[in-house]
C-alpha cells in the first residue's frame, strides 16, 4: 500500500486539476463549434401589403382567328373543252367581267351556226304555213275549200311556228355556249389561283381559277355560350394583327348566328374590316377584342399576383408569417389584375412579393400609403 505524503497529495492534485481544466476546455470548444453549425433565426423581411378593392373595367372579350378574303371564288367552266388561253397570272388584279382565260370554241362556233342555219329553215316554213292559213281563211270564206281544209292549214301554221320557236331556243343554247368558252371573272379582286395552263382540258366539275375579293375582309370568330348574349352584330371591335404589330384596325361585328354549334359549343360570329391599302391578307392571324360594357370587379395590384406551381397565387400574412393562396383571375387593365374567386374585398395581400420568400417566410408588415 502507498503511502500518501504531502508531496505526493499536492501532485495529485494539480494533476485533477489540469485534467478538469482540459475537460472544460475541451467542452467549450466543442459547444462553440455547435453553436456556429446551428441556423439563426432569421431576420423578418419587410414586406409591403395593399387591401384589394373594387375597380370599374370595361368588360372585353379577346378573340382569335384568321384573316379572310371577303369574296372568295372558284371559277368553273360551265362548258368542256381544251384551254385554249390564260389570260392572267397568280396575283394580278382582275375587274368583274374581264376575260380569265378561253376555251376553244371551234366545235361550239359550228353548232351555232348548225342552230342558226335550222332556226332560218324554221322560220321559212313558219312564214309559208301562215301565208297557206290566210289564204285558206279567205277560201274557207267564199265557201271554196271546207272547213277541214281549213283546219289542216291553221294546223300546220301552228306546227311550224312551235319548229321555228324551237329552232330560236336552240340558237340562243348554242350562242350562249359559245360565249361561255370565255371564263370570265365574276368579283373584282385578286388572282390566287390558278390551275390550268392553255393545252389542258377543263372540266365543267373542277375550277381553273380562284378569285378573292380584298377590299374588305371577314374574320370568323366563335362565341362562348356566356359570350353570345353580349355580343350584337354592329358591336365595334379593335383587330391587331400579329404580322403588323403595333397597329390596331377598326371593326364590327357582321353576323351572330343565333345557336350553339354542337360539335364546338360556340356560336359562329364574323367580324368585318375595311381593308384600306389591301394591308390585311387572307391568312394573317388576328385578335379581336369586342367591348361588352362596363362593371365593377375585385382587384389587386398586378404585381401582387405571381405564378407558384403554375397558378395565380397572391400572398398574405398572419401573425407575422406569410400564408399563399390560389386565386382565378380575370383581365389585366392598367397595371390592376381582376381577381375573379380566391380573394374578398378588403382582404390585404403582399404588394409585390420577391421569389426569395414563400409560404411559412416570417415577415414584417408595411402599409401601403
Amino acid at each position: 500500500m502507498i503511502k500518501m505524503t504531502p508531496r505526493r497529495i499536492a501532485v495529485a492534485a494539480v494533476l485533477l486539476l489540469l485534467l478538469a481544466l482540459t475537460v472544460y476546455r475541451v467542452g467549450a470548444a466543442i459547444k462553440e463549434r455547435v453553436d456556429r453549425t446551428k441556423p439563426r433565426p432569421a431576420e423578418a423581411a419587410s414586406v409591403e401589403v395593399v387591401a384589394a378593392s373594387r375597380q370599374t373595367f370595361e368588360r372585353k372579350i379577346v378573340l382569335t382567328g384568321s384573316i379572310e378574303a371577303w369574296n372568295r371564288v372558284d371559277v368553273f367552266p360551265k362548258v368542256p373543252g381544251r384551254v385554249k388561253d390564260v389570260a392572267v397570272r397568280i396575283g394580278d388584279r382582275v375587274n368583274a367581267g374581264a376575260v380569265l382565260g378561253t376555251i376553244e370554241d371551234r366545235d361550239y362556233a359550228l353548232q351555232a351556226a348548225q342552230a342558226k342555219a335550222q332556226l332560218d329553215q324554221a322560220e321559212a316554213l313558219a312564214a309559208q304555213a301562215a301565208s297557206d292559213q290566210a289564204r285558206m281563211a279567205r277560201l274557207f270564206e267564199g265557201g271554196m275549200v271546207s272547213r277541214g281544209q281549213m283546219e289542216d292549214a291553221q294546223a300546220r301554221a301552228r306546227s311550224t311556228a312551235a319548229q321555228a320557236a324551237l329552232a330560236r331556243a336552240g340558237l340562243d343554247l348554242a350562242s350562249e355556249r359559245l360565249a361561255e368558252t370565255r371564263l370570265l371573272s365574276p368579283v373584282s379582286g385578286f388572282v390566287t389561283r390558278r390551275l390550268l395552263d392553255p393545252g389542258g382540258m377543263a372540266q365543267t366539275s373542277n375550277p381553273v381559277f380562284t378569285v378573292e375579293s380584298i377590299e374588305k375582309v371577314k374574320v370568323a370568330v366563335g362565341l362562348a355560350p356566356a359570350d353570345l348574349v353580349r355580343v350584337q352584330p354592329g358591336s365595334p371591335a379593335d383587330v391587331a394583327i400579329d404580322a403588323l404589330p403595333g397597329e390596331i384596325f377598326k371593326g364590327r361585328v357582321d353576323r351572330v348566328v343565333p345557336s350553339l354549334n354542337p360539335k364546338s359549343r360556340t356560336a359562329d360570329a364574323e367580324v368585318s374590316i375595311e381593308n384600306k391599302g389591301r394591308r390585311l391578307k387572307p391568312g394573317f392571324f388576328a385578335r379581336i377584342t369586342i367591348p361588352v360594357g362596363r362593371a365593377a370587379v375585385l382587384t389587386v395590384p398586378q404585381a401582387a399576383v405571381v405564378v407558384r406551381e403554375g397558378k395565380p397565387t397572391v400572398f398574405l400574412v398572419a401573425d407575422g408569417v406569410l400564408k399563399a393562396r390560389r386565386v382565378t383571375t380575370g383581365e389585366t387593365v392598367n397595371g390592376r389584375v381582376e381577381v375573379v374567386e380566391g380573394l374578398s374585398e378588403g382582404e390585404r395581400v403582399v404588394a409585390s412579393p420577391v421569389s426569395t420568400l414563400d409560404e411559412g417566410s416570417r415577415v414584417t408588415v408595411v402599409e401601403r400609403k
